[in-house]
């Protein structure tokens, strides 16, 4: 066989692969911005979807529905920490209660530092009133509204903490800061989180210390609507 190949200038158009991490945050940020009733902002969400997608879907239309019910909301996280992760400031900032559960191992991914520090703002942490039979499994309930100050998180844990986090302090009356302990690993994640936050209006300021991240600092003024 013989290829002959002409140089020659090349065109067209390629579609970029969807991305789940981008919908994860465009689904929750979209979400708020209907329940402080600036309606559902129009915005792309990636093509298609997956379980963790599905279980972000489903448990951000859970908390619009005890959110206007002024009832306890029940969140089935499937088997994605990044919803679980996220949602749990989330709704504490919004002053829901809620119960978590899940499945696979989602039950066992822990949730330190970010409980103890919700704890230290507020939040009282516990088990579900009732399981759901074998699956999904009971996580933990968060009951109590989350106030804003200062949070210390290291950057070497999990990126999700700093993400959820800055998805709920914006939704408190003060505000607060977002102080990183140790080399912030996976920051290409929190800054796909502040760029979603950003294009929904909110306003949050980094100050950086250091060339790993260490002692890098999320300013969060509080009072302010996606």
């Amino acid at each position: 066989m013989k290829i002959k190949i002409t140089p020659g200038k090349l065109s067209g158009n390629l579609e970029a692969i969807p991305s789940k991490s981008q919908a994860h945050r465009v689904l929750i940020a979209s979400a708020l911005s209907g329940l402080q009733g600036n309606g559902a902002a129009s915005y792309p969400v990636a093509p298609g979807s997956s379980k963790d997608i599905d279980a972000t879907a489903g448990c951000v239309e859970e908390i619009k529905r005890a959110a206007e019910a002024g009832e306890k909301a029940s969140l089935d996280c499937g088997e994605s920490g990044t919803t679980l992760r996220f949602l749990l400031p989330v709704c504490a900032a919004l002053g829901l209660d809620a119960e978590y559960f899940g499945s696979g191992r989602l039950p066992e991914r822990p949730l330190s530092p970010l409980k103890e520090e919700m704890e230290r703002h507020g939040v009282t942490f516990g088990m579900p009133d009732e399981a759901h039979g074998s699956a999904p499994l009971p996580i933990c309930a968060a009951r109590g509204k989350l106030k804003g100050g200062d949070f210390s998180l290291a950057g070497n844990v999990s990126s999700q903490f700093i993400s959820g986090l800055l998805f709920a302090l914006p939704l408190t009356s003060d505000g607060g800061a977002i102080i990183i302990t140790e080399r912030l690993e996976s920051a290409h994640y929190i800054e796909m989180t502040l760029d979603v936050i950003r294009k929904f209006g909110v306003e949050i300021k980094v100050k950086k210390n250091g060339p790993d991240g260490a002692g890098t600092v999320f300013i969060v003024p509080g009072g302010q609507e996606y």
